[in-house]
């Protein structure tokens, strides 16, 4: 197992906690909020660690003779956990009634 199939179930660990433990703490507004942003977030980093392993695969497939150093991994570790921030951050900060959408239509 590679550290970036740990990442990747790290992320969709954190994905799946935050959903089973919050899926049904929608009765105080911010609750809604710190679930939905979470979810968001790690979705995210999920993805972003399925893109990391796409270029490992071409760089063992691909470059032959390349080698993977630990600053690599670092750098990696570093944009997929990072850089999902800023999807989640600049909704959040325009305005906190983007995410949760409060009215539930009849029949539900």
């Amino acid at each position: 197992v590679s550290k970036y199939h740990i990442q990747l179930c790290c992320a969709l660990f954190g994905m799946l906690l935050v959903f089973v433990t919050g899926i049904d703490r929608t009765e105080h507004f911010g609750g809604c909020v710190a679930v939905s942003v979470l979810i968001h977030y790690f979705t995210l980093v999920a993805v972003m660690w399925m893109g990391a392993e796409a270029v490992l695969m071409f760089q063992k497939l691909v470059i032959v003779f390349g080698h993977i150093t630990t600053r690599f991994i670092v750098v990696i570790s570093l944009i997929c956990w990072v850089t999902p921030l800023i999807p989640v951050i600049i909704p959040l900060a325009i305005d906190r009634n983007l995410l949760v959408k409060r009215t539930v239509p009849d029949g539900y």
